[in-house]
């Protein structure tokens, strides 16, 4: 039987004098083998939520307009996943909208012009979500929007948990 033990796990520490017995050796190994099982498992936990961190998915959809903008003329962008933010170009215009929420406050659709510099002036409109499809009005005097064959770039920002 051991005379002293270690601080932190209470594993025997022999003097010369002690009678050194296998199940000594066994329950220090015992002892070991969960504080190890115990690290590893938090190391895994640690890494697992670190990777979430900051991290995202982009991802790089198109939607071909139709032509048509004023009452009733909608774009219809499916994502795979909702995202957390997406931007959706088209000829002479940029729309930046979170993927959470809905109405005015949540989409900014931005009108730019260039040539000797470049203006950008903005304007809201409300946006509806079901699932993962965003329906975004197309307003009077935006036609840009929703050009007619022309083929939108849609880059969309995802959580990397998603």
């Amino acid at each position: 039987m051991p005379s002293n033990h270690t601080t932190n796990y209470q594993l025997s520490q022999w003097v010369r004098s002690d009678q050194v017995k296998m199940e000594d050796f066994n329950a220090d190994n015992a002892k070991i083998d969960a504080a190890l099982g115990a690290l590893t498992e938090t190391a895994a936990a640690h890494a697992a939520a670190l990777a979430l961190r900051g991290n995202c998915r982009i991802g790089v959809l198109t939607y071909t307009g139709t032509g048509t903008d004023g009452e009733g003329a909608y774009v219809t962008i499916t994502f795979p996943s909702r995202p957390v933010i997406f931007f959706f170009f088209g000829p002479s215009f940029l729309l930046v909208a979170p993927g959470e929420g809905e109405g005015k406050d949540n989409l900014v659709i931005g009108r730019y012009r260039s040539g000797y510099g470049t203006t950008f002036s903005g304007t809201g409109v409300a946006i509806t979500w079901t699932e993962n499809t965003a329906q975004i009005p197309v307003p009077d005097g935006m036609p840009d929007m929703n050009a007619k064959d022309h083929v939108h770039k849609v880059v969309a920002l995802y959580a990397a948990d998603n």
